[in-house]
C-alpha cells in the first residue's frame, strides 16, 4: 500500500518553479510525490493541469501560506518576487486581497513579525515613529500606487507621531546613551522637526503648548524646551539659557513658535 493520497495534477505545484518550492518547502503535499517528480512525470502532469505558473490566485496562496508559517524570512522572498514581477499581479482587486493577509515583515524593538500593510509605517518614515509602531523591511515597500489600497499611510498620522515623540523623551535622561541604529539623535530630531514645522498649522493650541513645554531639543547631552534657547548667546548660560545646535537652525519657523 502507498503511503500517500492521490489528488489532482491541477491541486499541485511543479517543484521545478524555484519559488514555489521555497515557498512551500515544508509542505510536501502541494507537490507530487518523488516518484512522480522526474521529468517524464512532470512533462505529463503539466498536460494534466500541474501549476506551472503563479498567477494571481496562486500568489495570493503564496501570501497566505506565509502567513500561516510566520516566517520573516519567506516573507522577504514573497516580496522580492511580487517586486520583480509586479506587471503580472497589479490590478486594484488582486492588491486589496493582499492588503487583508498578514504576510508583510516587519521591525520593531529589533525583531521581526508579520504584518498587515496597514499596520505598519515605511523605512522613509521610521525616525517618526519606530518607538510605537513597526517598520516595513525595505524589500517590502510597494510601488507607491498601491499604497492607499494597501492602507499605507505616508507620513504617518500627527497622533502617532506626537505619540512617538512623547515616548522618545521619556527615555532621553542621559543623550550620550543613544542606541538607535539607523541615525543619530540629530538625525531623528531633524526629521522630528521638519515633520512639525510641515504640519504645524494642523495642531491644537494644546498640543503647542504640550510642546513648548517639553523638553524637546537635544543640546549636548541633554534635551531643554523651546523656551530655553536662543539663536546666539555671547557666553554660557547653562543650565538657564542654551545655544541652539546649528543643525537645527533651518527649523527658525518652528522653535520661534515653540518660544
Amino acid at each position: 500500500e502507498n503511503d500517500f493520497d492521490y489528488v489532482c495534477a491541477k491541486e499541485l505545484f511543479d517543484p521545478t518553479i524555484e519559488f514555489l518550492h521555497e515557498i512551500f518547502e515544508d509542505s510536501s503535499s502541494k507537490f507530487p510525490a518523488e516518484q512522480f517528480s522526474n521529468p517524464e512525470w512532470l512533462e505529463i502532469l503539466r498536460e494534466i493541469g500541474l501549476i506551472k505558473t503563479v498567477d494571481k490566485d496562486t500568489f495570493l496562496l503564496c501570501a497566505i501560506r506565509v502567513e500561516m508559517s510566520g516566517s520573516a524570512s519567506k516573507a522577504i522572498k514573497l516580496h522580492r518576487f511580487f517586486s520583480e514581477n509586479i506587471s503580472h499581479y497589479y490590478d486594484q482587486e488582486n492588491i486589496r486581497k493582499l492588503s487583508f493577509i498578514k504576510c508583510v515583515p516587519g521591525e520593531y524593538n529589533g525583531s521581526f513579525s508579520l504584518y498587515k500593510f496597514n499596520e505598519l509605517c515605511l523605512p522613509k518614515d521610521r525616525n517618526l515613529v519606530y518607538l510605537i509602531s513597526p517598520v516595513m523591511h525595505d524589500e517590502a515597500v510597494p510601488a507607491q500606487v498601491m499604497w492607499s489600497t494597501l492602507g499605507i499611510v505616508s507620513p504617518p498620522t500627527i497622533s502617532i507621531v506626537l505619540k512617538h515623540i512623547r515616548a522618545l523623551i521619556s527615555q532621553l535622561e542621559n543623550t550620550d546613551r543613544w542606541t538607535y541604529k539607523f541615525g543619530s539623535i540629530e538625525d531623528v530630531f531633524t526629521s522630528i522637526f521638519s515633520f512639525l514645522q510641515d504640519n504645524y498649522s494642523k495642531l491644537s493650541p494644546v498640543v503647542c503648548n504640550g510642546l513648548r513645554n517639553l523638553a524637546l531639543v537635544p543640546v549636548g547631552a541633554q534635551c531643554v524646551k523651546p523656551t530655553q534657547l536662543f539663536f546666539r548667546l555671547a557666553k554660557d548660560l547653562s543650565p538657564f539659557f542654551y545655544e541652539l545646535p546649528r543643525r537645527f537652525g533651518q527649523f527658525d519657523s518652528l522653535l520661534r513658535s515653540l518660544g
